[in-house]
């Protein structure tokens, strides 16, 4: 397949940088009909055809009103049919139109080519038969299309998936993959038009967008002019932003990829609005490398952070990544902390869910996730106290087993506080609205399993005494202070800071550093947009996987300031919601013989998008995860 790009109709309305970004006020800002010529297996296929010979020689076609705006160059060279000839072709050759929408000057060519079938999506040609507002009136010129003699009508419910947008094949009876991807909002049927070419796929987005910058990183608006105009002509401002959002992600993902190395092959979709996924394959000295990458849009605001934990308690039997996701309803995430593997499966460190502090931090690297969705990586600490009259006691843990000093304990501990002889357990109920005092209803030595229950466990070195109806003083929080995250969870060690290798004092199973297997992180872009990257390993064949420094250099190309890895090899695992889904499934390939691992917790993204917007409705539901095999 060859694809030929043509500018079918000049356009030169007045308003120079404010259309254009360059130029006087009053100088013309060039503005082009953009239309492809396929020569696909079937003749040649044109996306859109611009303005056509008729419109040339007779303007009013066209209407007054766009003719003073817009100052169309109405030449016959640029017509679509012109440019087709100097080819070497005839007009008869060209079998098929696919048009993004029946604007008129994307639609003006098609009476040009009498014999070619049009493909239209089926929204787009009620809209221009009804003509039920201004806007559509002036838009749609029956002039243009009642001339039409084979309209070839696609509706959606024929369609598929394509990269995460509903998608429906344009011309079914031929070889050549070209898709119509609905982009409602600039018409009520508008269209991108994707193209399938040898190794990847081309994507026309027609008027989705009318300026490069609004779907480049940062999503920088239109210059002023030119975004004014696309608000006034567009039907449904919201799904057109909303779209934008989605074209934005994907272009994105794309760009990062494309910058990569000795790429071998790539994949991006769309999960939801202001998340993507993106898997790509590289050759590297060292061996083949299997990339994933989630990147999420901080500023989307149906989209969410939070953590989850296994069994929803930090003592559990542990749990999949993919089952905690499917559990809570995220639509994509990532394992997380390091964990007691095999025992008591609680994570290491620290622990937010939904604003609450769970499981108190260690001396090593977490990550923290406000209502803004900002994030913060460092090291946090346990302080509080427990004072009983005179005697005063430094808090040193929360939620953590066995005991040191002194450890609070809350229902999400578990179901049982395990026997640890020589600790005395005290169960508390509030005693005031202060949130600081609380009244001892019972103390026992834990000598023997008991239930949990909110309290304060002390350990052997401590010699506190209590009694059954005593009142004490519990304070405890984090420095620094976690008052405004809704999501914290624990790992490390930090790779990136401030766009430069971290040599992290703190770091977790530190002889890893330089061995190459499974790892996977969260990064944060200098304009806060958030990437969840992990590198397979353990698979000579497809991905040897990274140092940690290589880790942080790939991140780091990727547009990463800062960084911070969570817990690698075995549990490193990848989660989202595929197309055509409706729930999240493992997009990665585990290293425990390919098989997901149980770990504790994990760090997850949800979206409040209805599901529509978020998959086609064909989709089909992920199977459930399978339950833990009893031993």
């Amino acid at each position: 397949m060859r694809i030929h790009h043509l500018n079918c109709g000049s356009l030169c309305p007045p308003g120079g940088r404010l259309f254009s970004g360059a130029g006087g006020l009053l100088s013309p800002a060039p503005l082009c009909c953009h239309c492809l010529l396929i020569e696909g297996d079937d003749r040649l296929i044109l996306v859109d055809t611009g303005l056509g010979v008729e419109d040339v020689n007779e303007p009013r076609r066209l209407g007054h009103l766009f003719n003073v705006i817009m100052r169309p160059r109405l030449e016959v060279a640029e017509t679509a049919l012109r440019q087709v000839v100097d080819l070497g072709y005839r007009p008869s050759d060209v079998r098929h139109i696919v048009p993004t929408h029946l604007g008129l000057d994307h639609a003006g060519g098609i009476s040009d080519f009498p014999g070619a079938a049009v493909h239209i999506y089926g929204d787009e040609l009620r809209a221009a038969a009804s003509r039920s507002s201004l806007i559509e009136r002036s838009r749609y010129r029956a002039v243009q299309i009642s001339v039409v003699k084979k309209w070839a009508v696609v509706e959606e419910e024929e369609g598929e998936s394509w990269f995460g947008f509903s998608a429906v094949r344009a011309i079914p009876a031929t070889n050549d993959e070209v898709l119509l991807v609905p982009l409602p909002g600039h018409t009520r049927g508008h269209c991108g038009v994707a193209v399938r070419r040898s190794e990847d796929w081309l994507l026309h987005c027609g008027d989705a967008y009318f300026h490069r910058s609004e779907v480049e990183p940062g999503g920088r608006a239109a210059p002023p002019g030119l975004r004014a105009f696309e608000s006034f002509l567009s039907v449904d401002g919201a799904a057109r932003r909303a779209n934008l959002v989605r074209l934005r992600e994907l272009a994105r993902l794309t760009v990062a990829i494309a910058g990569e190395p000795n790429v071998r092959s790539a994949h991006v979709e769309t999960t939801a609005p202001g998340l993507a996924f993106g898997q790509y394959a590289l050759a590297t000295a060292h061996g083949p490398l299997a990339v994933s990458i989630l990147a999420a849009d901080p500023q989307e605001p149906t989209l969410r952070f939070d953590t989850a934990i296994a069994g929803d308690h930090v003592i559990s039997g542990g749990e999949r990544t993919s089952a905690m996701g499917l559990r809570t309803g995220a639509v994509a995430g990532v394992n997380g902390d390091y964990f007691d593997i095999g025992r008591t499966y609680q994570p290491q460190g620290l622990l937010v869910r939904g604003g609450e502090l769970i499981r108190g931090p260690v001396d090593r690297a977490a990550l923290a996730i406000d209502r803004a969705k900002r994030v913060t990586m460092g090291e946090y600490r346990l302080v509080g106290t427990v004072q009983v009259e005179d005697r005063v006691f430094p808090v040193t843990q929360l939620n953590d087993w066995p005991v040191g000093y002194v450890t609070v304990i809350t229902p999400a501990f578990g179901k049982v506080l395990p026997p640890a002889p020589g600790t005395t357990f005290a169960s508390l109920e509030p005693a005031g609205g202060d949130g600081r005092h609380f009244r001892v209803i019972d103390v026992r030595p834990m000598n023997a399993p008991l239930p949990v229950t909110f309290g304060v466990a002390f350990g052997p070195r401590t010699q506190a005494a209590l009694s059954a109806g005593e009142t004490i003083d519990l304070s405890y929080r984090t420095e620094p202070p976690l008052d405004g995250a809704v999501a914290a969870i624990g790992g490390g060690p930090i790779l990136l800071r401030n766009g430069a290798w971290y040599e992290d004092k703190h770091a977790p199973a530190p002889d890893e550093r330089n061995y190459r297997w499974p790892v996977v992180a969260l990064a944060r872009e200098a304009d806060d947009r958030l990437l969840l990257v992990a590198v397979d390993g353990r698979h000579p064949e497809r991905s040897v996987g990274m140092m940690r420094p290589e880790f942080a250099e790939l991140l780091r190309r990727l547009g990463a300031v800062d960084a911070m890895a969570l817990d690698s090899g075995g549990s490193v695992t990848l989660v989202s919601r595929a197309v055509g889904d409706l729930n999240v499934s493992v997009r990665n390939v585990p290293s425990d013989n390919s098989a997901e691992r149980w770990v504790s917790d994990a760090l997850f993204l949800y979206s409040s998008a209805s599901p529509p917007s978020i998959v086609p409705a064909q989709g089909a539901p992920t199977p459930v995860p399978e339950a833990r095999p009893t031993p």
